[in-house]
């Protein structure tokens, strides 16, 4: 058994990759060997990240028996999501992989759902962003696993996203997920069914279904960061990983507020 596990580690064809996800409420962890997952956590309380990870981090590496020294690169979601979530997951994979020495690849929360569906085609992705706010992007997926953007990401006003959105996806297959995917199902059921389109809602999705269908489930993102992460490597690319928010926290936003009159 341990001669098993040492040579999943060690494989040079399978580079063994962290992944770490914070964009939400929830926190995600998993540690890959090429496309096999080796452990995957997912938790979701009411204690913020910065108190959770490294702990969490612990038991992941506990279950898969595995070491940090054993990793060849780390993947983190870059946004958009939690402001502070976001931060405490750039910073702890920023600091692990310097002092590991391995190179570090953000991905974005867009990129990371979309290959989370576990689907090809058109793929949208619908998160909240407060104040009534709704980010929203499509991506291209490929069977390969390959991710073509379309159009532009955005965050605009529900009303605003979900028009737009409704107009761009009209008699067209595709999947649409994410939180508020969930909380506007019905809203997105009623846009269809006055475009004609069907609408279908499930927790995974049909390869023969030509309408939309609507994830009643938010897949963990950390695998999908894990297995984009692989590709980056394999491919030679550079490193990166730089928040990616689509607009300014609500603090920078209230430094840009020009002063009250008196």
């Amino acid at each position: 058994m341990e001669d098993q596990k040492s040579s999943r580690l060690d494989s040079s064809a399978a580079p063994t990759i962290l992944a770490v996800d914070t964009s939400s409420r929830r926190l995600g962890l998993a540690l890959t060997s090429g496309c096999r997952q080796l452990a995957v956590l997912n938790l979701e309380t009411d204690l913020p990240h910065s108190r959770q990870l490294f702990a969490s981090l612990a038991t992941l590496l506990k279950e898969a028996d595995a070491e940090l020294s054993a990793l060849a690169a780390l993947a983190v979601t870059t946004g958009p999501g939690s402001f502070t979530g976001l931060r405490v997951g750039l910073a702890a994979a920023k600091g692990l992989a310097h002092s590991l020495r391995r190179p570090l690849y953000g991905v974005s929360t867009f990129d990371a759902a979309a290959l989370a569906a576990g689907a090809e085609g058109l793929i949208a992705v619908l998160l909240n962003a407060s104040r009534g706010d709704l980010f929203c992007a499509v991506r291209q997926v490929s069977a390969e696993g390959e991710l073509m953007k379309v159009g532009r990401d955005r965050v605009a006003p529900a009303e605003i996203v979900l028009t737009e959105l409704s107009e761009e996806l009209r008699g067209r297959k595709a999947t649409i997920l994410g939180e508020a995917a969930i909380t506007y199902h019905a809203e997105l059921c009623r846009r269809a069914d006055i475009g004609g389109t069907e609408v279908l809602v499930a927790a995974h999705p049909d390869a023969e279904f030509r309408g939309w269908q609507l994830l009643d489930r938010i897949p963990p993102l950390a695998p999908a960061v894990a297995a984009r992460a692989l590709r980056l490597l394999r491919a030679n690319a550079a490193p990166e990983a730089m928040a990616y928010y689509l607009r300014p926290a609500d603090a920078e936003l209230k430094v840009l507020e020009p002063p009250a009159r008196s």
